[in-house]
């Protein structure tokens, strides 16, 4: 975070604006989780960004069957700024490293047959499926790295993490076992399109590490009149 200290950093032009996709969710669930966002500047050196998840699962061949999901649904919505620090440009291109606090808001609605299967003699009974509907509130941080390259291309490289206050989440379910696997929240979308949620369902507070890593976009500002500047045109006041 040593980056935010230093007063004669240039930061990008409050007219910047990006939107972005992040592919490794819809890649790793076959496109089950769809995440989207934009990035608009409001002053140099400060961001504000916004990102919204939608993820969907449904089985039609449940019947009556106990312990069957025959639907998930929900959605992850989180807003923030970002402090920026440039690290290097050239003309057409920029490289800045970013702190961006986040407050976030997720639900996650299961449907089905309660239950499961029952096992066989002196086996144990693994956790029971939980339909209902999970709430999350929280806030985090993401810390990474952006990039503004030629033709508009956007990118960045994030690792971060939240803290939320969950309502009506239950656990990951291990095969054949009686124990979970770990609680399920709402911003689990990429483990929960696999795996239903299961056992007692309780409120209760959670922590998470951001696994994104990489979004992808399009850099608005390239396209418009923007131009490589001196560094005393980027730092005013330096020498």
């Amino acid at each position: 975070m040593a980056f935010l200290g230093s007063a004669t950093a240039w930061a990008h032009d409050p007219s910047f604006t990006a939107v972005w996709f992040q592919p490794f969710p819809t890649l790793v669930t076959g496109g089950h989780v769809l995440s989207f966002g934009g990035t608009k500047g409001i002053v140099p050196g400060l961001d504000v960004t916004a990102e919204l998840t939608s993820f969907e699962q449904h089985d039609d061949t449940c019947g009556s069957n106990p312990g069957c999901r025959d639907r998930l649904n929900g959605w992850i919505a989180t807003a923030g700024v970002a402090w920026i620090r440039v690290l290097g440009t050239g003309p057409g291109w920029e490289v800045g490293g970013f702190v961006a606090p986040k407050v976030l808001w997720a639900t996650a609605y299961e449907s089905g047959n309660p239950g499961g299967a029952t096992p066989p003699p002196n086996e144990p009974t693994e956790l029971q499926f939980a339909p209902g509907r999970a709430t999350e509130l929280g806030a985090g941080i993401d810390v990474g790295i952006e990039v503004h390259a030629a033709y508009g291309v956007f990118a960045t490289f994030v690792f971060g993490g939240h803290v939320s206050r969950a309502f009506n989440y239950g656990d990951f379910p291990t095969s054949n076992e009686s124990y979970s696997s770990g609680t399920a929240i709402p911003t689990d979308a990429v483990r929960l399109i696999s795996s239903r949620t299961s056992g007692r369902r309780r409120d209760g507070v959670e922590v998470r590490v951001n696994l994104n890593l990489v979004r992808v976009g399009i850099n608005f500002d390239l396209f418009g009149d923007r131009k490589a500047r001196e560094p005393s045109e980027r730092n005013p006041g330096t020498p």
